[in-house]
């Protein structure tokens, strides 16, 4: 047959290549099926038997029934229980797997038939349609190749044998590619070597049965961060039982990843993130004292942190219990002294041990009465963090058909250490908030930058304890452009509140700014975009649009009700869904105006009434509150306004 008339394919090992088995080596499944089946010396004499037969695997059970002296009945029982057996300590090879297209054959040097392989296949999710070419002798002698090559136009084999799967094929023409995904990692051959030998399959298993993500963070994950987790999981579980304690509390953010793995492990035990700061440390406020008081209960509870000392948390606790609580730290960074009750596994600084247990969110920055908290955005990329978490994950899920053989690892902090410098090269976390810590919050990086949005310059509107919260729902976001009107502050031409902003989003901010000053211009295109225009002017209005779509506007502006209500009428369209339009100062206004003030009107809005003025006529003021999801009103905290400071910032959702 011409090479042009026959069918294109790939061709595919199976064994070690498509799937692989929870064993160290092949001949050790019969040790599994020795002890379900309930015969001694199975093992020895279905190895024995498989020497002096032909290598089928009928041949081989007619060798067994002779060695063994066993009845038909007999026969066909062990049969079943060993191809059950292989179904059940086989996982696929997904990396391999991905490679393999409806039409695509298989070619086993297998003992087992090819039907029975397929099955196999089949029961742990193999969906591909494929033909399969089983034959114990064929592949290792080479005589298989040139009847495939006859009946195909093989582009590639891919086979984790040097012999039957690139030489012998080699020889016949056919491209190969050897595989080696299947061989222990250098972690997994520490475990084994270090007493670990099941749950280094275990793990092997995961890696192999999981379709990893290329990012590096995620490969990282699963040859690293896994075994970690398991490991300090299983230390505090140990922990809690020897003092009689049922209740974790693990620490964010770095506690994350912990809070997927632990409870699955160990569902005995109650496990809860514990929601602090050290920004929320340093503002004893009264509804995260009420949570502190809730949450940590004296000799029930466990905190458990990854890295530190515990020193910003002991005054809050001295003041809530007059006691320190119980705390155990993976890596004690000895910057305060060690108290009765405090804990640790190592104190040797170790990078990667909140490095690449990062949350997907921010830093907590408040809390309500209510007990809902919020988070400020990350100080680095999620987008290198996400695909860790999604390892995660699939492992959380994965280990809880293997927790009892996975709860007897543990650890020394040397080992840690040799785990982690025996991974694969990981990504360094890209940094999006170089410039300020992210252990300050939003008010703290106003009052660094003199905007009056903060506590500490001039009007001290303390606005950003707001924003913080208003703003939590776009701190996942990876990318998000914001809008401000209004860029004058006391009638220089800097831009601390454009800073703010920056500061706080970092570079997955994109920002605008307008104003009708000119000599702003002077920061166009140096980390924002500056338009100068009226936001009276409809037209002006436009160009800013144009600018759009945004997530969030805020309008600082010239703050007379007709400009706002103008500007909401002419930017409201460019607002995304479930974006945030603002408008702050609602208690000044700088000019006499006979019509409805913009606080009068969206408080009417907010109360259901159907209010519109000249600058907001009817149908459009219609059409705008139709697409509002909620209206929220915030004081501010100046102290130079008295009771008009009320309801002076005004947040509008859309729909």
């Amino acid at each position: 047959m011409a090479t042009g008339d026959m069918q294109t394919v790939r061709s595919f090992d199976v064994f070690d290549t498509l799937l692989s088995r929870r064993v160290d080596a092949p001949v050790h499944i019969f040790d599994h099926v020795e002890s379900r089946c309930g015969v001694s010396g199975f093992a020895r004499m279905r190895k024995d038997a498989q020497s002096i037969s032909n290598g089928t695997w009928e041949d081989i059970y007619d060798k067994y029934m002779v060695h063994a002296g066993c009845s038909q009945d007999e026969r066909e029982r062990l049969q079943v229980l060993e191809l059950q057996t292989e179904k059940d300590f086989s996982s696929l090879i997904c990396e391999n797997v991905a490679k393999v297209r409806d039409g695509d054959i298989l070619v086993s040097g297998m003992y087992l038939p090819g039907e029975s392989i397929l099955d196999i296949l089949r029961h742990i999710g193999f969906d591909k349609d494929v033909e399969i070419f089983a034959s114990p002798v064929g592949k290792s002698s080479g005589a298989v190749w040139p009847v495939l090559k006859h009946r195909f136009n093989i582009e590639m084999h891919h086979g984790d044998n040097a012999h039957s799967d690139v030489a012998q094929p080699a020889l016949h023409g056919i491209p190969t590619t050897l595989t080696d995904t299947h061989l222990p990692t250098a972690n997994e051959r520490h475990l084994r070597d270090w007493g670990f030998g099941e749950a280094a399959l275990i793990f092997r298993e995961f890696r192999l049965s999981v379709a990893l993500p290329q990012a590096q963070n995620g490969r990282f994950q699963t040859y690293f961060g896994v075994m970690f987790m398991t490991a300090i999981a299983n230390d505090i579980a140990k922990r809690c039982k020897a003092e009689g304690l049922s209740r974790v509390l693990l620490t964010t953010r770095d506690g994350c990843l912990l809070q997927k793995v632990l409870p699955a492990l160990h569902p005995d035990l109650e496990v809860l993130p514990y929601c602090t700061s050290r920004i929320m440390y340093r503002e004893n406020d009264p509804a995260h004292d009420a949570y502190v008081l809730a949450t940590y209960q004296p000799g029930r509870t466990l905190i458990f942190g990854l890295h530190g000392s515990f020193a910003t948390g002991r005054p809050l606790f001295l003041r809530l219990f007059g006691h320190l609580p119980r705390v155990h730290l993976f890596n004690f960074d000895r910057n305060a002294p060690l108290y009765d009750g405090l804990t640790f596994s190592s104190m040797t600084y170790c990078a990667y041990v909140e490095s690449y247990c990062l949350d997907v969110c921010g830093v907590m920055v408040d809390i309500d009465d209510k007990g809902n908290v919020y988070r400020a955005p990350p100080a680095y990329d999620i987008e290198v963090i996400r695909p860790g978490h999604d390892v995660v994950d699939a492992f959380a899920e994965f280990l809880v058909r293997h927790a009892s053989v996975l709860r007897s690892l543990y650890l020394s902090p040397e080992q840690y250490h040799q785990l982690y410098d025996s991974s694969p090269v990981h990504e360094c976390v890209r940094m999006v908030r170089s410039d300020i810590s992210d252990d300050i919050s939003l008010t703290e990086i106003a009052n660094h930058l003199g905007t009056d949005k903060g506590s500490a310059h001039f009007c001290k509107h303390h606005y950003t304890k707001h924003y913080q919260k208003l703003f939590h729902k776009f701190g996942t976001m990876s990318s998000l452009k914001l809008l401000e009107i209004g860029l004058n502050r006391a009638g220089q031409l800097t831009i601390p509140s454009m800073e703010t902003w920056k500061s706080y989003f970092g570079t997955r901010l994109q920002l605008v700014g307008f104003d009708i000053v000119a000599g702003f211009q002077h920061w166009d295109g140096k980390g924002q975009r500056i338009l100068i225009g009226d936001q009276s002017n409809p037209e002006d209005l436009a160009r800013a649009a144009a600018e759009g779509p945004y997530d969030i506007i805020i309008d600082d502006g010239f703050h007379a009700s007709q400009h706002q209500q103008v500007s909401l009428l002419h930017l409201w369209d460019s607002l995304k869904s479930g974006g945030l339009y603002v408008i702050e100062d609602l208690h000044y206004q700088p000019c006499a105006e006979t019509g409805l003030k913009t606080r009068e009107l969206l408080l009417a809005w907010a109360a259901g009434e159907p209010a519109s003025t000249e600058f907001l006529p009817p149908h459009h003021a219609t059409r705008v509150r139709a697409q509002i999801r909620s209206i929220q009103f915030f004081d501010s905290a100046s102290a130079i306004w008295g009771d008009a400071k009320i309801n002076a910032l005004v947040a509008l959702t859309k729909f």
